[in-house]
């Protein structure tokens, strides 16, 4: 399950070289910091807001999984080592590595609180969702 979980996050963050900078072209860099603030509220976007993965499987609230996302992350960007700037053929590559690391991060800190439901104890079909 752990690598489902991570393999999640990945798949949200793959897509996130085209989602990150919608005012500027693919093929330029954004700054680390732009880089943080949309990955960030894109992964809180899509796992802690109602009838997503991490708020039906696990006994967390909004509030407290937006949290736990941003402690992880922050970890999780820190040993990604970003450059100052992030180039758009980097992205997806950047991406995946750090989504990896935070559902990796947040399935391990969050254990107790998973729910014994069927749909949770087989997060495979989630990634159709």
């Amino acid at each position: 399950m752990r690598a489902i979980f991570a393999a999640l996050f990945v798949l949200l963050s793959g897509s996130f070289s085209s989602a990150a900078a919608p005012a500027a072209p693919v093929t330029e860099s954004i700054p680390r910091e732009q880089f943080k603030t949309q990955f960030e509220k894109r992964m809180i976007e899509g796992f802690c807001k109602e009838t997503k993965f991490v708020s039906h499987c696990y006994d967390i609230d909004e509030k407290s999984c937006e949290g736990e996302i941003r402690s992880a992350l922050g970890k999780c960007m820190t040993t990604a080592s970003l450059p100052k700037e992030i180039e758009a053929a980097k992205r997806t590559h950047i991406g995946t590595k750090i989504g990896r690391c935070l559902g990796e991060d947040f399935q391990k800190k969050n254990k107790p609180r998973l729910r014994m439901i069927p749909e949770c104890q087989n997060a495979v079909e989630w990634l159709g969702k």
